[in-house]
């Protein structure tokens, strides 16, 4: 495992504020298929670390609510325009991006994502943009970058395209954790094996790796390899995996999918993968939970409106989940069940 030496920042306290219980667990279910009981979990099974710790996220890429933000393009409208997109950031201009930063903080999250290639896309240099992660970063918080889209790049991407970015954004300090590329599997294994190999190879242990897939994915191998051959290789490059639900999915089957990928990606679980020392454990965070949902303003999968308390609701259940690892944070929002930081 990469040493944790960007753990820590020297960074002016802001005071947590004080915020609302979560709404009711969501019930039980069972599944539409089998008819299988689908429990929902509400008690953590271990305790989250206590000061802000790269390797358990806390976040919210896409829901946290600020009063009056301004329509970006591209953004959500309705209700969910007031529901900040952190991959736009820079839409919503200077005076919005301190008020962004400083929200994270006051509900004690320690950790946001970005994507170069949205920001280019929309016009942004690639000064302004290690500008805007150094300016994260110096607030407090770890600077997640998704490098690569499926809306900008090829399928047979040049992958050094995006290295003198890495190494700017890692001068800087403004790297903390780099996922090659939003939903991976939109790529080729072949094409996401040369992603990962390349882009580990440039940041060495100076940052962590987390992947990202389509909803439910944990693994993405070609036709005549098996899940354990594409982790194994990536013992010692990768630290992890961002998961995505299906936004309609139930708090019960997102407990019994989580438990699923937990029991698969363990240390002897059900993957035959090892704890020899070359890299394991694989980090498991639930990154992408009812994003869609919130985006849209729609009902998630127990019919509820899907709005930032609903995201931080799911988010703890989620954290919850059983298995033979535990649950490593939530990028979609969380909260205690008493309103305090989870």
């Amino acid at each position: 495992m990469k040493p944790a030496l960007y753990n820590s920042i020297a960074a002016p306290p802001v005071e947590l504020v004080p915020r609302p219980s979560l709404p009711p667990f969501d019930h039980d279910s069972v599944d539409a298929q089998t008819g299988a009981p689908l429990p929902v979990y509400t008690t953590l099974r271990e305790p989250p670390p206590p000061t802000a710790d790269v390797a358990w996220w806390r976040g919210d890429a896409w829901a946290i609510t600020i009063p009056d933000l301004p329509p970006v393009d591209g953004g959500a409208s309705g209700p969910a325009q007031s529901r900040v997109l952190t991959y736009f950031l820079d839409r919503y201009g200077s005076k919005w991006e301190d008020k962004i930063l400083r929200a994270h903080l006051e509900r004690g999250y320690t950790h946001i994502s970005l994507s170069p290639q949205d920001s280019f896309a929309a016009g942004q240099s690639v000064d302004d943009y290690i500008a805007m992660s150094v300016n994260a970063r110096q607030a407090g918080l770890f600077v997640h970058h998704l490098m690569r889209s499926k809306l900008y790049t090829a399928n047979d991407p040049s992958l050094a395209d995006v290295d003198a970015l890495i190494d700017r954004l890692l001068e800087g300090d403004a790297m903390q954790v780099e996922s090659p590329a939003w939903e991976m599997n939109y790529w080729s294994p072949v094409v996401v094996r040369r992603m990962i190999d390349h882009d580990a190879a440039r940041i060495g242990t100076a940052c962590r790796m987390m992947l990202h897939f389509y909803p439910h994915y944990i693994s993405w191998q070609g036709n005549t390899e098996t899940p354990t051959d594409f982790w194994k290789a990536n013992f010692g490059k990768v630290d992890g995996v961002l998961y995505q639900c299906d936004p309609g999915w139930t708090a019960g089957m997102m407990a019994a999918r989580a438990k699923d990928c937990l029991d698969r990606l363990a240390p002897g679980g059900l993957w035959g993968l090892s704890d020899s020392g070359r890299g394991h454990p694989i980090d498991f965070t639930g990154w992408e939970i009812i994003a869609t949902k919130q985006f849209h303003n729609e009902l998630d999968g127990d019919g509820r409106l899907a709005d930032e308390d609903i995201g931080n609701l799911k988010g703890h259940e989620f954290t919850c989940a059983p298995g033979r690892m535990t649950v490593k944070g939530f990028g979609n929002g969380g909260r205690l069940p008493s309103g305090d930081r989870l």
